[in-house]
């Protein structure tokens, strides 16, 4: 049957003009299941021209919805081979409709090739976003989160679903976030600029802190106008941020800085990661005193009314550290009875809670005790957990080396045995007490002999020679005089010299 043996479906003349300007192929097929209509949309969708289809079977058009018998409502996505072979998505729909008894099954087409390709070139970016180890985070131009991927939501805590339509300052910035640091480089995409980058510290879902280092760009369309903003999220908190410490700490050892102004420069950068925090180092030592190491942060006279109290168990957070060894927790130093005693000197510069932890030399010996103080009460975050672990480690080594250093330098100038300074510490501190004498002032060298030394050891031991020669400072030490040393092998016939200096007006 020929399309002239088969009318076409009477379309008034207005439905009919605009159904040949439509987007989407439209056909409408008989109760006989002859095509009766194949506007200009679906001669270009199928690549036949409506001569070719009209009056002819249905079956033509290579539709499953359209075979003999089938008149429920369809719409679906399929895969159309066209005429010459080629192949293309079409988005297919079917609705049947009763006129006059007889019912016209009406198709709409739509080829959607390119949202098809679209589409997964979508899904494929997501899946590389994905297996990202950097947050991606895409926006509007308000700012409202548009999309988010797996490495985010592992990051911060919030699913897709919870980040979408929400505000990505109000999602992930908090208390100590740079917003103004933040805004600047927003302001200038916004004007044209080149992607910025920036160092934030962002809060996740539970409110922990995360430093994050931001790369920040917008997608444009072709007019140059910002449809999108975007920014990948390395967390930077681990591989920089902690590691600064001990590059801080390195560093100052390596230039022989003094172990005051290490502890000043540590707990500087302590709070510049953990900006709510002020911070403390403490130096315990071998009588169980407390002296202040370093706290910039920290009021002068705080500092000094620390200086010499002896460790305890009831000595605030950092005398109790260090006598129990091991951290202690004051969330409150208004009511904790650990604080009683020292609250008031804390409470007046508004500082609310106490967290310390013990620095503890390779033998076990608590040598320091580094502190965290809050402005409210409260108990350390994960992110401060992290930052204390990193630093009583480098605590430790740098007080340890600064104990060898101090060590190797007594025993230089310093006898081991009696601890009294050696010739060659003696002959400086005589030099030194010279000098230091004003005019009319007089120098006095006493000098105390051990004769026949070598007979005390030969008959009663090198122990009882070394008992003797450990008493001798304690001869000396009965006289109010400035210094002492000792001399071995000075003397003659076997003996020892003892020798005090002493300088009078």
């Amino acid at each position: 049957m020929s399309a002239s043996d088969c009318p076409a479906t009477e379309i008034p003349d207005v439905l009919r003009a605009a159904l040949a300007r439509a987007e989407d192929g439209v056909v409408i097929v008989d109760d006989a299941h002859r095509i009766t209509h194949f506007n200009p949309a679906a001669e270009r969708i199928w690549k036949l021209a409506a001569t070719e289809v009209l009056g002819r079977n249905a079956a033509v058009l290579t539709l499953k919805c359209l075979e003999a018998g089938a008149t429920a409502d369809f719409r679906e996505e399929i895969s159309l081979v066209r005429r010459d072979g080629s192949r293309i998505k079409a988005q297919v729909s079917m609705s049947s409709t009763t006129i006059g008894g007889a019912t016209h099954r009406i198709v709409f087409a739509r080829d959607v090739t390119l949202d098809a390709e679209r589409r997964v070139r979508i899904g494929l970016l997501h899946a590389v976003a994905d297996q990202t180890n950097r947050a991606v985070i895409i926006t509007d131009v308000d700012q409202n989160i548009v999309y988010v991927n797996s490495a985010f939501t592992a990051l911060f805590g919030y699913t897709s679903e919870e980040a979408a339509g929400r505000s990505a300052d109000g999602l992930v910035a908090g208390r100590h976030t740079d917003r103004k640091a933040l805004a600047k480089v927003v302001r200038r995409l916004m004007r044209g600029g080149h992607r910025g980058e920036a160092e934030l510290l962002v809060y996740d879902k539970d409110g922990e802190e995360i430093w994050v280092s931001a790369r920040i760009d917008t997608f444009r369309d072709s007019k140059g106008r910002v449809k999108h903003i975007f920014a990948l999220l390395e967390d930077i908190t681990e591989t920089k941020q902690l590691r600064s410490l001990q590059q801080l700490i390195m560093s100052a050892l390596a230039d022989e800085v003094p172990i005051g102004e290490i502890a000043d420069r540590l707990c500087r950068r302590v709070e510049e990661i953990a900006p709510d925090v002020v911070c403390s180092l403490l130096h315990v030592d071998a009588a169980g005193l407390i002296h202040p190491l370093g706290g910039p942060s920290l009021p002068e006279d705080y500092s000094r009314a620390l200086d010499g109290i002896a460790i305890g168990p009831n000595v605030g957070s950092c005398g109790t550290a260090a006598f129990y060894g091991t951290p202690v927790l004051a969330t409150d130093l208004d009511t904790d009875p650990r604080w009683q005693p020292y609250k008031a000197m804390p409470l007046a510069i508004g500082l609310r809670a106490c967290w310390s932890t013990p620095v503890k030399a390779k033998d076990g010996r608590v040598i320091a005790t580094f502190a965290f103080y809050y402005r409210e009460p409260r108990a350390p975050s994960n992110w401060h957990r992290r930052i204390v672990e990193a630093c009583v480690d480098l605590g430790a080594f740098a007080i340890e080396r600064k104990e060898a250093r101090a060590e190797i330098a007594r025993l230089a100038y310093h006898d081991i045995l009696t601890g009294l300074p050696n010739r060659a510490q003696l002959r400086h501190l005589i030099t030194t007490a010279i000098d230091a004498c004003s005019t009319g002032s007089h120098v006095a060298l006493a000098f105390l002999d051990v004769d026949h030394f070598k007979d005390v050891n030969d008959t009663l031991g090198h122990a009882a020679g070394d008992e003797l020669l450990r008493a001798g400072p304690g001869c000396l030490d009965s006289a109010p005089l400035d210094l002492s040393g000792f001399l071995p092998g000075y003397a003659e016939r076997g003996a020892l010299r003892f020798c005090r200096c002493v300088g009078r007006a």
